[in-house]
Formats: structure tokens, C-alpha cells, sequence
């Protein structure tokens, strides 16, 4: 039977790893408890961003959050990403720039995170307006073209 060489692993990339772990856990700890990790905020929110918000992730409505504390939440680039998953790829300079416009006028969202979604999904114009929600997920391939969100339980990350 033959032995495979120990690799050796320099000191200082098991620490490096054991750091960004730490930062791993401790990221995640920190998204639990609400903690902003934007810089920066957007100075104002739409309230149409809010009635989608509450369209997208209806248990919002039960949780005794006010629409004030909503705003709040929106106004930071990294819970509006946790809400809005088609708008997470755009940067917190852009992000800032279209939560302070009217939903209808944000750029086209990215549907690919509600590919293969088992919960009914909302457009633009159904979640700013708090439409009634269609009873079924999509159909494989039919997505509509201006999906904004899929009908999600909870609350979206950092709204605790």
C-alpha cells in the first residue's frame, strides 16, 4: 500500500482561510440581527417600492414592521437586493438611483432568478399596484416579461 505525500499548507494561507470563514459566520450572524452593510443609502424611497415589497413577501404585512421601517430597509442597496433578487446583480450607485423613482420606471429586472419558480410570480405593474397574486407558479418557460418577483414566505434578509 502506498502513502500519498502530506501537502503542506502554508501558515499563512490556513490563516487567511480560517479569517474569511470567521468573516463568513460573522457575516451571516450580522444579516440575522438586521445589521446595514451599505456604505451608503438612497435618500428616498418610492412608497410604489414598498407596496411591491409587500406584494413580493406578503408575511411583511403580519410582522408589525411600519411602512417607515420598510423605507428604511429599501433605502440600503443590500436589503433592497435581499427583496428584490432581479435587481440584485446592479451596484448600490444604481441601486440608490432607481429606489427613489416610481417601480414602473426602474430598468427592466432580470428574470433569471424566477427560472423554475414554484411560487406564483408578480410583474412590475402587479406588485406596485398589490394586485392579486395568479394561483400557480409559471409554466416552464412562461415567465413574463417584466417579472419583478416570486411570491416569497418570510421575511427578506435583514428585515428581522
Amino acid at each position: 500500500m502506498t502513502r500519498l505525500p502530506q501537502l503542506a499548507v502554508p501558515r499563512a494561507y490556513a490563516l487567511a482561510v480560517a479569517a474569511l470563514l470567521a468573516l463568513g459566520v460573522t457575516g451571516c450572524k450580522a444579516r440575522e440581527n438586521g445589521v446595514a452593510f451599505s456604505k451608503t443609502q438612497a435618500k428616498s424611497v418610492d412608497r410604489s417600492w414598498v407596496t411591491a415589497a409587500k406584494s413580493c413577501w406578503p408575511d411583511l404585512g403580519h410582522t408589525g414592521l411600519t411602512d417607515a421601517a420598510i423605507v428604511h430597509n429599501l433605502s440600503d442597496p443590500l436589503h433592497f437586493r435581499s427583496t428584490f433578487g432581479s435587481y440584485a446583480s446592479l451596484n448600490d450607485a444604481q441601486i440608490e438611483a432607481i429606489v427613489g423613482r416610481p417601480v414602473s420606471e426602474a430598468p427592466e429586472p432580470n428574470r433569471t432568478p424566477m427560472i423554475g419558480s414554484r411560487t406564483p410570480v408578480l410583474t412590475r405593474t402587479q406588485a406596485a399596484t398589490a394586485a392579486a397574486p395568479p394561483q400557480s407558479a409559471p409554466a416552464p418557460g412562461g415567465l413574463p416579461e417584466d417579472v419583478l418577483c416570486s411570491l416569497q414566505s418570510g421575511t427578506p434578509v435583514g428585515f428581522k
